[in-house]
């Protein structure tokens, strides 16, 4: 992770800066492995959403999206999961990026704690079916929306999280108006002028997280959405103020009361080194946050399976702010009010893993929340706070200590969990991921000639092949 303490070191601001390498980004700039990157996580996030349209009780809240544009109509733009006609790109990425966000499958940055792709992709498509662009230039768009995003985030990520902000909003709609500024194929004044509208839609409250509402689903679709109109308001000359990160009024004063954050040494890798590779995929549909806990947890069954009736005590280990988020209030942690809340629940799903051996979807259903032998484990579940964990670095550590009624202890940490660059996911995985999330809504030919337009976007007409295919999406 770098290191950052928004001024940027020098009297250009942060935005024109920004704006400055998107507009003059262009596919042949991006590394290979960095194309491949923006491909697969696109193809991961997109195989989230089918998912997230499909499987009952999974979605309400986001397909309430789908609905509601599907009812509008408006001028046939884009293409959204499972409609048969299309609407306008902004309405169209609102609802893929709700859907790709709903099931909590998606990926994340972890030094910003941004889930990118999940915003990115669906304005990228969006505007590319929109604007007919080449598909180099969706590539492209992907690529400028994870590298913004991601840096906004690393800007103050705890802070936004300190004060009340998910981090995939409030810095992610940034990376969506970076994505549509590039396809629009915006100057560097423009983009300035959109990242400075776009501040004005930043915000995203973790208000969802005591009860376990679903409303966090829309927090990709309004960052997709605003990012869009943002940019389309800086193409027919709207203007907004290029100081959008700093100092009194910007981003970060406004929104965690720390005017000093220092952007330089992120910005100053733009186009040097690259974020977009080092998003993690997740192996589980759950909060990362506990992702290591949950390694830690499949590695100890295997060495107790045919004990688990010993099972006396367990203590997760975490890093401290893992503990707002999946571990308190206790009273519903271990006994999760919803599925969705269940994905925040380490109790929970650390003894699912612990009994079954598995955490996946059907873990986190309404007949999943009454197996009465998770929620009796879960409740013998504590935690403690590890100092090693707590180092600064957001790679999700976690750890698990098992002790069974003999006296008997078990004990194993995981600094990286599966899907981290250190601890990576294969291509093949990836692939295997998607097409496992894709056959929810999509017939075996459809799923192989979706995954073939996603990882050949650069070819003529992949990219509205791969529409076609997403407005066939059925619940199977």
């Amino acid at each position: 992770m770098r290191e950052h303490t928004a001024h940027t070191g020098a009297s250009e601001t942060a935005a024109r800066r920004i704006a400055g390498w998107v507009s003059g980004l262009r596919y042949e700039d991006v590394p290979p492995e960095v194309v491949t990157a923006a491909k697969l996580h696109a193809l991961d996030t997109i195989g989230v959403g089918i998912a997230g349209a499909v499987l009952p009780g999974e979605a309400a809240t986001a397909r309430a999206s789908v609905a509601l544009f599907a009812r509008m109509r408006g001028v046939e733009e884009a293409s959204v999961i499972g409609i048969p006609h299309r609407v306008p790109a902004a309405h169209a990425a609102y609802a893929n990026g709700s859907l790709e966000h709903s099931i909590d499958f998606d990926d994340i940055d972890t030094d910003s704690r941004v889930h990118a792709s999940t915003i990115v992709t669906p304005a990228a498509f969006a505007m590319s079916e929109r604007t007919d662009a080449d598909g180099r230039q969706f590539v492209a768009a992907l690529v400028a929306g994870n590298e913004v995003a991601t840096r906004i985030g690393m800007g103050g990520p705890i802070h936004f999280q300190k004060h009340g902000f998910h981090a995939t909003l409030t810095a992610g709609v940034f990376g969506a108006t970076a994505g549509a500024a590039l396809v629009l194929g915006l100057d560097a004044r423009a983009t300035t002028n959109a990242f400075g509208i776009a501040g004005d839609t930043a915000g995203g409250l973790n208000a969802w997280i005591a009860k376990g509402t679903p409303n966090k689903h829309l927090h990709a679709g309004w960052a997709a959405h605003n990012g869009i109109l943002s940019a389309e308001l800086a193409a027919l000359g709207a203007e907004g103020p290029d100081d959008v990160f700093e100092g009194r009024y910007g981003l970060y004063e406004a929104l965690t009361g720390y005017a000093d954050v220092d952007m330089s040494p992120v910005l100053d890798s733009l186009g040097r080194e690259w974020e977009t590779p080092r998003m993690a995929y997740k192996a589980y549909p759950s909060c990362y946050w506990m992702h290591g806990a949950l390694d830690a947890a499949l590695e100890i069954r295997a060495q107790i399976e045919d004990r688990l009736a010993e099972i006396a005590e367990i203590t997760a280990i975490v890093p401290s702010p893992a503990v707002t988020i999946v571990l308190e209030p206790r009273e519903t942690r271990i006994r999760p009010l919803t599925p969705y809340g269940g994905k925040f629940s380490l109790q929970y799903s650390v003894s699912a893993m612990l009994l079954h051996g598995r955490v996946d979807l059907n873990t986190y259903t309404e007949k999943g929340l009454r197996d009465q032998a998770v929620l009796d484990l879960a409740a013998t579940v504590e935690y403690e706070v590890s100092e090693k964990f707590d180092n600064g670095r957001q790679v999700y550590p976690g750890g698990l200590e098992v002790r069974m009624r003999d006296g008997s202890r078990y004990v194993v940490e995981v600094p990286e969990p599966r899907g981290t660059e250190a601890n990576p996911m294969s291509e093949a995985a990836v692939a295997a991921k998607f097409r496992g999330n894709a056959a929810f809504g999509l017939g075996d030919a459809d799923v192989v000639a979706l995954e073939s337009a996603l990882l050949h976007a650069e070819e003529p007409g992949a990219i509205h092949s791969a529409a076609e295919v997403l407005r066939r999406v059925r619940e199977r």
